[in-house]
């Protein structure tokens, strides 16, 4: 008798499996997650100590697979290079391993002190009307590997982001790599991208060390418990900067405000010497 019941139990298990995975295929929304462990590649520069200190702790507390941490320079002098040598050393030794179809976030640990390495030659493939841009994002490259045909190409700075959606009262849809994005859905003719990112800068203006240990060590604690926070739209005196955008900045906070989240649109001119948490996101104009 234990054993017939153990078997209907684990017949039931299999059923249930079964019935989520036919939701999932049937229904055109994805079921939410965050990310694993395994879904997520660390880049450690083995020539920096700070980086091989703190990429190890974030993969320490992250759990994530040893096979996941790939010690390389995440750095190049330009586009071209970062293409024909960073590019195809990432996603080679991906291959390489077999687990280049779940892989969804690529995290560099940190760059070079009081460097520039955080930011990369675009040598003009990507152009914008408002001003020349020189240079992208370390986290933008990563983020991007995928679409590297348009960005030689010669893209603008308005290219758009297809996993974002169209509307904003539109469910979210969790990330997956494996799908092409197009307006926020998966298609067959999307688009396909990682989720990049750095997990600090020592430099000038940046964290010091055991900042970015503290911001990790918060990530962690927070983790599924949705915690309160605000997002500040500051107006300065910046025209370049400011004059572009600060016009929306009234608009989006309220909307914020609108769907129950917390948002404050603030003018520094008026408020000189403004504290800000240092866990909120700021949007400077």
């Amino acid at each position: 008798m234990k054993k017939k019941s153990k078997i209907l139990i684990l017949l039931i298990l299999l059923i249930n499996l079964f019935l989520i995975q036919i939701f999932a295929q049937e229904h055109n929304d994805y079921l939410p997650h965050g990310g694993s462990p395994e879904n997520t590649i660390v880049i450690i520069n083995p020539l920096l100590n700070h980086s091989k200190y703190i990429g190890n702790y974030y993969k320490n507390i992250r759990n994530i697979p040893d096979q996941n941490i790939f010690y390389m320079d995440p750095y190049a002098s330009n586009y071209d290079n970062f293409n024909s040598t960073n590019l195809d050393a990432l996603l080679g030794t991906m291959e390489n391993l077999g687990i280049e179809d779940h892989i969804d976030y690529i995290i560099v640990s940190t760059v070079p002190y009081q460097s520039s390495q955080y930011r990369i030659s675009s040598q003009s493939y990507v152009t914008s009307t408002c001003s020349p841009m020189y240079h992208m994002s370390i986290s933008s490259v990563y983020t991007t590997p995928l679409i590297k045909s348009r960005i030689f190409a010669n893209t603008t700075i308005y290219e758009r982001n297809h996993y974002s959606q169209f509307s904003f009262s539109a469910s979210p849809s969790a990330f997956d790599n494996s799908f092409n994005w197009s307006w926020g859905t998966n298609s067959t003719v999307g688009d396909r991208y990682f989720i990049g990112a750095l997990l600090g800068y020592t430099g000038s203006s940046g964290n010091t060390i055991q900042e970015i240990i503290s911001m990790i060590n918060r990530s962690v604690a927070v983790d599924g418990t949705r915690p309160e926070g605000t997002f500040y739209f500051i107006r300065t005196n910046d025209v370049a900067r400011s004059g572009p955008r600060d016009w929306l900045f009234s608009g989006v906070s309220e909307y914020i405000n609108n769907l129950s989240g917390n948002s404050e649109y603030l003018n520094s001119n008026a408020t000189p010497g403004i504290t800000l948490p240092m866990a909120d996101m700021i949007f400077w104009g």
